[in-house]
């Protein structure tokens, strides 16, 4: 499966926006990487739908 990898410039960002959300909520912290989580996921999995289509459309073209 593919995975997003993440340079790690961008994980420490990430690490300190949840360590500063934590400082007043544990939960609310928890609850934002989640979502960061989840909105990643989705993103991966419509850049492989998306792929999968150009490669279909090339595919037919190529072949009719």
């Amino acid at each position: 499966m593919a995975e997003i990898e993440w340079s790690s410039k961008a994980e420490n960002d990430l690490n300190e926006i949840i360590d500063y959300i934590a400082q007043d909520s544990l939960e609310y912290a928890l609850s934002f990487y989640e979502q960061v989580r989840e909105k990643r996921e989705d993103r991966l999995s419509k850049i492989k739908k998306y792929i999968l289509f150009v490669l279909l459309f090339l595919y037919k073209r190529v072949i009719l």
